[in-house]
């Protein structure tokens, strides 16, 4: 199978998306596939390819579309000027590229709507992934569902989107294909206190690590609200690791009017080093807060699936979103937003050291079946039946 991989995304790019992205071409093409990423040409501050940047195997071509450069100096506007003018940026780039195509065999596979139009109307089949829908008035709705009228198939990185995205678009053919980890980086030989020796973190003490962006809907604010209540207990330690410049920055002042002394702020790591900063904490933090239908209904963090390969207990809102992987079993659930109740459930964990174990039994066991490669493995399934 022949399968272009069209993405208007940066390419690298700090954000979750860009890794996921990299990460399916390179088990696409370890499947099987012969694979190309489409992605447009844009200044980049990393000064690293994509493979280096994200550590994966050099199995798949990387296509830079072109488009005209004066789309790209609309970032002063604001977002939503910026995100139309990429867009029609891309389109024009993919026209441009498309003109000496003639191979219709070949498969489309998108997150971008547009993108999923522009191709369905030229005779391909297209494979939509969904991750947000649109929400609010309905007009947004029928144009989303105008733009994914032709496509083949659709995968939903969730139920919840599943449900929507079946209500919005009409699309009948859906897999549910969750995210996942790359289960053989968190194989790692190092005892705890080596890692904390190596990456100059305090042994000694109890850390609740976070690894993501800082947004408030992911529960970063969660986190140092929890870190407030508990400054006189020298023994605790809140280790965040990622986020933006801006957001760390915005973090690293509020750290220091409020004297919190007990959080630590890695700050953006390379992805090869997120294994070990996991595998040097004593719990995994993932306080999502019910802040919009993206948080509560269709998110698939990619950090739950990590956390869980990582083998440390894992304590986790009780959200729709996480309940589609994690139960009972496998975590401590807290009530979103409730840094009380977070606190709660890290001192169990500190107290009750069998069921640390447990917990961590059972997760390392079910992530088994979220790899990267299970994932691709299922969407080329799903992707041979409906061509």
């Amino acid at each position: 199978m022949k399968l272009i991989y069209a993405a208007n995304v940066r390419m690298p790019t700090e954000k979750a998306h860009g890794y996921q992205i990299a990460k399916m071409c390179e088990e696409f093409a370890r499947a099987g596939a012969e694979v190309e990423l489409w992605a447009p040409e844009r200044a980049n501050r990393i000064d690293k390819d994509t493979f280096d940047f994200y550590g994966v195997e050099r199995n798949f071509r990387i296509k830079k579309i072109k488009g005209p450069s004066w789309a790209e100096n609309f970032s002063r506007f604001g977002k939503k000027i910026d995100f139309y003018f990429k867009s029609f940026s891309f389109l024009r780039g993919l026209a441009d590229e498309i003109k000496n195509f003639s191979d219709r065999s070949v498969v489309i596979f998108s997150r971008n709507p547009e993108v999923c139009r522009f191709f369905s109307r030229l005779g391909f089949k297209v494979f939509y992934e969904a991750h947000r829908l649109p929400s609010g008035r309905a007009v947004k709705k029928i144009f989303f569902r105008a733009l994914l009228k032709r496509v083949s198939g659709a995968l939903a990185n969730s139920r919840g989107t599943e449900f929507d995205l079946k209500k919005i678009s009409g699309i009948g053919k859906i897999l549910v294909a969750p995210n996942g980890a790359d289960l053989d980086a968190f194989e790692i030989k190092e005892t705890k206190n080596e890692i904390r020796n190596r990456l100059s973190l305090p042994g000694g003490k109890f850390i609740a690590a976070y690894v993501g962006h800082l947004y408030d809907w992911k529960g970063a604010g969660v986190i140092l609200a929890a870190a407030g209540l508990t400054k006189e207990m020298k023994d605790l330690i809140f280790l965040l690791v990622g986020g933006a410049p801006e957001d760390l920055e915005k973090y690293r002042r509020k750290t220091a009017v409020e004297n919190l002394d007990n959080v630590m702020l890695a700050g953006y790591q390379e992805r090869k080093r997120i294994p070990a900063y996991l595998a040097a904490a004593d719990c995994l933090l993932l306080p999502n807060i019910a802040e919009s239908k993206e948080s509560e209904h269709y998110t698939s963090p990619i950090k739950m699936f990590e956390y869980m390969a990582a083998g440390r207990p894992i304590v986790a809102s009780d959200l729709p979103s996480i309940r589609e992987i994690l139960d009972d079993g496998d975590c401590l659930f807290i009530r979103p937003g409730s840094a009380e109740d977070l606190l709660a459930k890290i001192g169990i964990l500190r107290q009750d050291k069998e069921l640390s174990a447990k917990i961590v039994a059972n997760a390392k066991e079910k992530v088994k079946n979220y790899s990267w490669q299970k994932r691709a493995e299922k969407i080329l399934n799903f992707i041979e039946k409906n061509v």
